[in-house]
């Protein structure tokens, strides 16, 4: 399926279509919610064919999830998703229910990495530190970047800062919206959409820079 170019504005699809579409993807995931906090309450419970449920369902996005977060590092994003699934037993019963299930694990998996990165990296990233220009509109930056061949496009988001790429990832790979990526990443809806909107420069500019536009 082909994805909205980075840095598209979701709220320009037609009205119509956008109704229907966001609709169907709220029935999906409410629906898959259910059948998650059923399995979490009895993972409480100390059931752990229920966590073994959880852990299939999810494992795949959530491995693609993490191994972008680690870098490619697959040892590390192993790692990360045992020690995720080992906190979601343990913890199960702290999950307050405001967020969907999924999200809360996200959380869980994006923290665990984060922490083992800083182990290796005791200098993070300050992703305000990039360049302004957050709330452009689309330009013919977005459709340079548009045309790119999907694996240099991939290539070029590796190179970005943490909370950048991360963002990118949930956003334009495994699709989530706005309001629950900000729930994974702690920080207000406004704050993901500037982010999006400077990786969008710095994916340009690092573009321009390997000769790709």
């Amino acid at each position: 399926m082909a994805r909205e170019p980075i840095g598209t504005d979701r709220s320009s699809v037609a009205p119509r279509d956008a109704a229907g579409t966001r609709a169907a993807t709220a029935r999906v995931a409410s629906s898959r919610d259910e059948v998650d906090r059923a399995d979490l309450a009895a993972v409480v419970e100390g059931d752990r064919l229920a966590l073994a449920r959880l852990y299939d369902r999810h494992r795949d996005a959530m491995f693609g999830f993490v191994l972008r977060t680690s870098g490619w590092d697959r040892g590390l994003a192993e790692e990360v998703l045992q020690d995720t699934l080992l906190a979601v037993w343990q913890h199960a019963g702290s999950f307050g229910g405001q967020a969907q299930v999924r999200t809360w694990m996200y959380s869980i998996a994006r923290r665990k990495a984060l922490s083992k990165l800083r182990k290796r990296q005791p200098e993070p990233i300050d992703p305000d530190a990039a360049r302004r220009g957050a709330d452009e509109a689309r330009s013919a930056d977005d459709e340079a970047l548009a045309r790119l061949d999907a694996h240099v496009l991939s290539g070029l988001i590796d190179q970005l800062p943490e909370p950048m790429r991360t963002v990118l990832v949930l956003a334009f790979v495994d699709d989530l919206p706005y309001q629950e990526i900000g729930e994974i990443m702690d920080v207000p809806v406004g704050t993901i959409k500037s982010r999006v909107s400077r990786a969008r420069v710095t994916l340009t500019e690092l573009a321009t820079r390997a000769g790709w536009r």
